[in-house]
C-alpha cells in the first residue's frame, strides 16, 4: 500500500480516470508494470539455464530484425554520417546491451525476489541523478513518494528473512 501511495503521489496527484488519454495512461503504466515482472522472471528462467548472455544475444538480434522495418524511415537520419552512427551505436550498446547482459549475469546470482527489490530502487537512482548531473530539483511530491516507495521497499525485505541466492 505504501509503494502505491508513493506512486501516485509521484505522479502528481492528478490522474483522472474519467478522461480517456489519462485512462489510457494508466492502462499502459500498468502493462508496463506486468511486462517488467514477466521480464524479471524469464529473465531468471533464461539466467539459470545457464545460457543468459548467448540467449540474450539472440533475442536481440531477433527483435533488432522485427524491429527495422518499423525504423527505416527515422534510422535513415540517425545513421547518416560515421560519427551518428558510432553514437547510434555507443547509446544502443550502453542503454541496451550491456544493461540487459548485466542483468542476466545478476540474474544468475541472486533470486528474483532480490533483483525484483534491488530495481524497485531504480527511481531513487534515477532522482539522484536528476539533482546531481541534470540540476533537475524534485518537487514536495516527488520526494513524499520517492520515501513512501523506499520505505516500503525496506519493510518488504525487512520480512526476517535474508535474501535468498540463486540455486547454481
Amino acid at each position: 500500500m505504501l509503494a502505491l501511495l508513493g506512486v501516485v503521489s509521484i505522479s502528481g496527484l492528478g490522474v483522472d480516470v474519467g478522461e480517456p488519454d489519462q485512462r489510457t495512461g494508466v492502462v499502459l503504466a500498468l502493462a508496463a508494470g506486468a511486462a517488467w515482472a514477466g521480464y524479471i522472471l524469464l529473465g531468471r528462467r533464461v539466467a539459470s539455464a545457464g545460457s543468459g548472455i548467448d540467449s540474450l544475444a539472440v533475442g536481440m538480434v531477433f527483435g533488432a530484425l522485427v524491429y527495422a522495418p518499423f525504423a527505416v524511415g527515422t534510422a535513415a537520419g540517425a545513421l547518416a554520417s560515421v560519427r551518428s552512427t558510432a553514437m547510434a551505436l555507443g547509446v544502443g550498446l550502453l542503454s541496451t546491451a550491456v544493461p540487459y547482459g548485466l542483468d542476466q549475469v545478476v540474474l544468475k546470482r541472486l533470486g528474483t525476489d532480490t533483483f525484483a527489490l534491488l530495481s524497485s530502487l531504480m527511481p531513487a537512482t534515477s532522482m539522484l541523478v536528476g539533482v546531481v548531473v541534470l540540476g533537475q530539483l524534485p518537487s514536495g511530491w516527488e520526494v513524499t513518494g520517492l520515501v513512501l516507495v523506499s520505505v516500503a521497499v525496506a519493510l518488504a525485505s525487512a520480512d526476517g528473512r535474508a535474501p535468498r541466492p540463486a540455486n547454481h
